[in-house]
């Protein structure tokens, strides 16, 4: 009888050492996670903001009746009157330097005075880094909205603005032989967009 006590408790000892052993394997397994997480970086390079700024009105001066005039990018005019006040268009573009760029005209077919249409086309346009045009000449032919690209904005500081070009734009004027006398105007328009 002593014996059998012996052996049950041996054997219940040999239990209990089982499942304490199994017990520590099941909280071990409990303490281990079963999620994890890990983090990237949100992130945004902020760019200087596009600025377009008229600088000098694309102006023909004093126009013949029956004869064609063009202001080219360098202020060459050929026709006549040729008498000094005419002048090539010029607006100031400032964007972040080694941007793509899109610079798009809309361009009138005519300018307007009163019920009066003056025809205006064969539109040229370029960009240079100084005020006076140089190079860089780009003929976009027909008038209406044309898009030219910038492919790597130039660092170039002028005046207060940071990386900025000069865009330039002429055209022709063909007045009919009775062409209405008066002052004629239209609006045309660059906007520039980061591409």
């Amino acid at each position: 009888m002593k014996m059998s006590m012996k052996k049950t408790m041996k054997t219940t000892m040999k239990i209990m050492a089982a499942m304490a052993v199994m017990m520590g394997f099941a909280f071990n397994a409990m303490g281990q996670s079963n999620t994890d997480n890990d983090a990237i970086a949100g992130k945004a390079q902020v760019l200087q903001a596009m600025e377009v700024t008229k600088q000098v009105d694309l102006d023909f001066g004093m126009v013949s009746q029956g004869s064609a005039k063009t202001i080219g990018l360098t202020n060459n005019v050929t026709g006549t009157p040729n008498l000094g006040t005419q002048t090539t268009g010029r607006f100031l573009v400032s964007a972040a330097a080694g941007t793509n760029v899109n610079l798009t005209f809309t361009t009138p077919t005519n300018l307007v005075y009163d019920v009066n249409n003056l025809p205006i086309g064969t539109y040229v346009c370029g960009y240079a880094n100084d005020n006076a045009y140089t190079s860089n000449s780009v003929s976009f032919g027909a008038p209406g909205t044309v898009t030219k690209d910038i492919i790597s904005f130039p660092t170039n500081d002028v005046g207060s603005s940071v990386n900025g070009v000069y865009v330039f734009i002429g055209a022709t004027v063909s007045p009919t032989s009775n062409q209405a006398v008066g002052s004629y105007t239209a609006n045309i328009t660059l906007t520039a967009t980061y591409n």
